[in-house]
């Protein structure tokens, strides 16, 4: 069969078609085609997925070699820190890589001794293995979990053989912490002992710890009264996040949390009161002390001529009497009145002042402005008299602009519904189209009956005819019904066929 011949019944099934099915002809391998055209890009596409995170130049320099050399795909980040692979591949991946030791999450270390070649003079030994030593010290202050990055810098002195020449060593430290952590002062301290305790003769005062910031970590170490002050400001802050906290939770319940916006400045007192009382009783004494004296004598009386002549031997002038006894007690009593001492130390933290800002989203309607302030006065203690402040007022929150994904993924998304909702639409017009039923379906036999027999008969039957098969309305109705039909007969009298 020639291939013109197939087109040209292909063209004459398609022209007899109705439209309802020449659209059906035309829109379902279209939309079966666009189809399968997205299930095949959506399924080929690859999927990336994190290999590591959060890398230091070196590991990420190190991992990016590795890739290239295995011809894998990969992406890096913004940020320069994270690294993308194909999501099939990821584990794999990472068993391979630290077959290397990648990543090494710090530096060499000690490892730098085992590339030392030979015939390095003194000098140079002495350089590789303080540079070990820094390196594994930055590797062990890299173990605590809120410091990214840490180097430590070491300064050891040549010895001296004359004691009033040697120096002692010392080391700085530098720090970055990781986003939105922050570091203690004990960490600060166990930092400074972990250095001085691994180098001879260094003591933790000559280890300075400095932030990425520029922040000397280790002054309120060296000076009390800096370390005082900062943990002034610790409270005060304490104070401040306590009491916004808990404005923050009355207002949230009322106005929703998304809507209030709170902020508290405290000037906290610490000063310290000591006070010291006396108190006396006199209705009650006490005694204070007591003292007791007793003496007793016991002897024999003397008597006789006074004179010389009674004090010379052999005494002839005395004369004996009888024996005596003679006692005396004394008793010596101090009182007092009762005392009481009392001695305070007042350590309460007060508030000098306090000031409270409140901002309420406008957009909210119906909001009394001294309805908030009465509630925020009494739910954080203001005190007029103490000079505390209040502030409430409405302002429009900023409402963030949410960046729009690329054009192509808007439309992909919208070809893809537009495709599968005309798929259904279709669908559902077919089966529709099928299952409709025509009211003039019943009556169609008979005027088919009716239409064939005129169509069979000559003219003047069909004159005799007409009456018996239908009756004037009847043909009327089916002239209304039928035109097309009618004037097919019409023509066919016309013709000449009639008799």
């Amino acid at each position: 069969m020639d291939y013109k011949e197939i087109l040209n019944n292909l063209k004459e099934r398609f022209l007899a078609l109705s439209q309802i099915q020449k659209i059906l002809v035309i829109s379902i391998p279209i939309a079966l085609a666009i189809l399968v055209g997205l299930i095949f890009f959506i399924t080929s596409r690859v999927h990336y997925s994190v290999l590591y995170g959060n890398l230091n130049n070196r590991d990420m320099a190190a991992i990016v070699e590795q890739l290239e050399k295995q011809n894998i795909k990969y992406k890096i980040t913004q940020d320069g820190k994270t690294i993308l692979v194909p999501e099939d591949q990821a584990r794999q991946l990472r068993l391979k890589l630290a077959a290397m030791g990648l990543p090494t999450k710090g530096y060499p270390g000690f490892k730098l001794l085992n590339k030392m070649p030979l015939g390095m003079t003194d000098f140079m030994q002495h350089v590789e293995y303080q540079r070990a030593l820094e390196e594994e010290l930055s590797n062990t202050i890299l173990g605590f979990s809120n410091i990214q990055r840490a180097k430590v810098h070491l300064a050891i002195p040549k010895p001296s053989i004359f004691i009033t020449q040697s120096q002692k060593p010392s080391a700085s430290v530098f720090i970055e912490l990781k986003p939105g952590d922050s570091i203690s002062r004990r960490q600060v301290i166990a930092i400074r002992n972990l250095v001085a305790a691994s180098v001879p003769d260094l003591t933790p005062n000559r280890v300075t710890v400095v932030d990425s910031n520029g922040v000397d970590l280790t002054e309120e170490l060296n000076n009390p009264a800096s370390h005082l002050t900062n943990e002034q400001l610790r409270i005060k802050m304490e104070l401040e996040n306590s009491i916004q906290k808990h404005l923050e939770q009355v207002l949230g319940s009322a106005l929703g949390y998304n809507n209030v916006r709170l902020a508290v400045d405290i000037e906290p007192d610490f000063a310290q009161l000591e006070t010291s009382s006396k108190n006396y009783n006199p209705n009650t004494t006490a005694i204070v002390s007591q003292q007791k004296k007793q003496e007793t004598t016991t002897g024999t009386s003397v008597s006789g001529v006074p004179g010389t002549a009674s004090n010379i031997p052999p005494m002839s002038g005395l004369k004996p009497n009888a024996n005596f006894n003679s006692s005396k007690k004394e008793v010596t009593t101090n009182y007092d009145v009762s005392v009481e001492k009392t001695h305070m130390i007042d350590k309460t933290i007060k508030i000098k002042r306090m000031s409270v800002g409140v901002i309420i989203n406008a957009s909210l309607k119906n909001i009394n402005l001294n309805s908030i302030k009465q509630l925020v006065s009494a739910a954080a203690g203001i005190d007029p008299k103490r000079g505390d402040t209040l502030s409430v007022v409405e302002v429009p929150f900023y409402q963030p602009v949410v960046p729009k994904p690329p054009i192509y993924v808007v439309y992909a998304k919208y070809g893809v519904a537009g495709v599968l909702s005309l798929v259904f639409l279709l669908i559902l017009l077919f089966i529709f189209l099928k299952t409709r039923k025509k009211p003039e379906v019943q009556e169609m036999p008979a005027i088919s009956t009716a239409m064939e027999a005129l169509e069979s008969l000559e003219a003047e039957e069909l004159r005799e005819k007409a009456k018996e098969l239908v009756t004037v309305d009847k043909m009327i109705k089916i002239s209304k019904d039928n035109p097309d039909k009618v004037a097919k007969i019409m023509k066919h009298w016309l013709s000449g066929k009639v008799k």
